[in-house]
C-alpha cells in the first residue's frame, strides 16, 4: 500500500496513529486516527482539498434547488476545526457532492459535473440529454486515487463495511454513522444518519451508491444498516448491466439456494461464470428459443442462470426480488419482436 501525499504531507503504512496505520483508521473508522490525519495536514491545506472536491458548493447538476452544503471560509475556522471536520462534524454535505467525491476517486481523479443522463419526453419517449460529462477539476492525482481506492476495499474486506461485500466483485466503499444536529442544542445523542457509499467493481468502477437511512431504529451504524442495502442494490444493478462477476467465490450468492440440478448445476453449488459464446453449456430450451425467435422459460432458475440465459439471446433482463424465478413477463413462448426486447422476472424464495 502507497503513501497518500497532500502538498508535501505523506501519510503512509507507518504508525504515526498508536496503534493503526492509516489504512486501518480508514478501514476501522477509527475517530482518533481521523482527528490525528485532520491535525497532521493542518487547516490551510485540510481546506483546500475538501474545497477541491466541491464540498461548500453546488455541484452545478441540471436540477433545480441544490444545496451547497455547509463548509465554514477558513478564515473562520478554528484551532480544533481540521479534528472535528475529519470525522464529519463542523461540515455538512449532500449526498450528492458525497457521491461524486466517491466518483473522482472511482475516475481515476477526475472530478466531473453531474448531469441527468436522460428523461422521459412526449409519448414515453427517451431522451438523450448530454452527451458526455464535462471535467470540473482533479482534486487528486490518479496514483493517489488508486491508493485511495485500495484503502476503501480494505474497509469492505477487513473492516465496517464487510456486509457490503458482493460475492464475485470487488467493492470500494466507506461506512458512516453520524449524530445529528439539533439547532442550538448541538449534537443529538440518539438520532443518527446510518450511510455508506461505493463503487463496483473497484478496478473497474461501472457505478456508484450512496445509500443513506435516517434516524434508523435499534441498531444505527452505517455498516450494519446501510452496507447490507448497497449490496442488494449494486448486485442486481450489476447483473441488470450485464456486468459479470470478477471471479467467482466458492459460497453462495446473497439470497441464492440451489435446490435443485438446473443447467447441469447440482444443488448446493453455484455456476461458474460462463463465456458470452459458450452456448453449449445452456439448457435446451435456450437454443431453440434463439433458434425459433421465442422468449424461453426463466422459471425455477436463480437470478444468475437468468442473466447467463437471456445473455445467450441478447436479450435485457430485469430482475426484482431474490431466491428463484417465479414469474416472468414477457411469458415464455412469446415472440420476441426486436433485439431490443427487455425480459421482467421476479424471483421468491423456496
Amino acid at each position: 500500500m502507497g503513501a497518500i501525499s497532500l502538498n508535501g504531507t505523506r501519510i503512509g503504512d507507518h504508525k504515526p496513529f498508536g496503534l493503526l496505520t492509516f489504512r486501518e483508521v480508514i478501514a476501522k473508522s477509527s475517530n482518533v486516527g481521523a482527528i490525528k490525519t485532520g491535525l497532521l495536514v493542518g487547516s490551510e491545506l485540510f481546506y483546500r482539498q475538501i474545497r477541491s472536491f466541491g464540498f461548500g458548493m453546488p455541484t452545478g447538476i441540471d436540477l433545480p434547488g441544490e444545496a451547497p452544503g455547509l463548509l465554514r471560509p477558513l478564515d473562520r475556522w478554528q484551532e480544533l476545526d481540521p479534528a472535528y471536520i475529519s470525522f464529519g462534524q463542523g461540515i455538512s454535505v449532500t449526498a450528492l457532492q458525497l457521491a461524486n467525491l466517491f466518483a473522482a476517486v472511482a475516475n481515476g481523479g477526475d472530478l466531473l459535473r453531474p448531469y441527468v443522463v436522460a428523461r422521459i419526453g412526449q409519448q414515453g419517449t427517451i431522451e438523450e440529454v448530454h452527451p458526455r460529462p464535462s471535467l470540473i477539476g482533479r482534486p487528486i492525482s490518479a496514483a493517489t486515487a488508486r491508493t485511495i481506492s485500495r484503502m476503501l476495499e480494505a474497509v469492505v474486506t477487513d473492516g465496517t463495511g464487510g456486509q457490503a461485500v458482493i460475492a464475485g466483485y470487488r467493492v470500494a466503499g466507506k461506512t458512516g454513522t453520524a449524530q445529528k444536529a439539533e439547532p442550538g442544542r448541538g449534537y443529538a445523542a440518539n438520532r443518527h444518519l446510518a450511510s455508506f457509499v461505493g463503487y463496483a467493481p473497484a478496478r473497474q468502477p461501472a457505478v456508484v451508491i450512496l445509500v443513506a437511512i435516517d434516524e434508523p431504529r435499534g441498531e444505527y451504524h452505517g455498516g450494519a444498516v446501510a452496507a447490507p442495502v448497497f449490496a442488494r442494490i449494486a448486485r442486481q444493478v450489476l447483473l441488470y448491466r450485464g456486468i459479470h462477476p470478477e471471479n467467482e467465490a466458492p459460497h453462495r450468492w446473497p439470497g441464492e439456494r440451489l435446490a435443485r440440478s438446473i443447467d447441469g448445476v447440482t444443488g448446493g453449488g453455484v455456476p461458474r461464470a460462463l463465456p458470452r459464446t459458450a452456448a453449449t453449456t445452456h439448457a435446451p430450451d435456450s437454443e431453440v428459443a434463439r433458434a425459433a425467435g421465442r422468449v424461453p422459460d426463466f422459471a425455477g432458475l436463480s437470478a444468475r442462470q437468468a442473466v447467463v440465459r437471456s445473455a445467450t439471446l441478447g436479450l435485457a433482463i430485469g430482475l426484482h426480488g431474490q431466491g428463484f424465478v417465479a414469474r416472468q413477463s414477457p411469458p415464455a413462448g412469446t415472440p420476441i419482436r426486436s433485439v431490443a426486447e427487455r425480459i421482467e422476472v421476479w424471483l421468491a424464495r423456496p
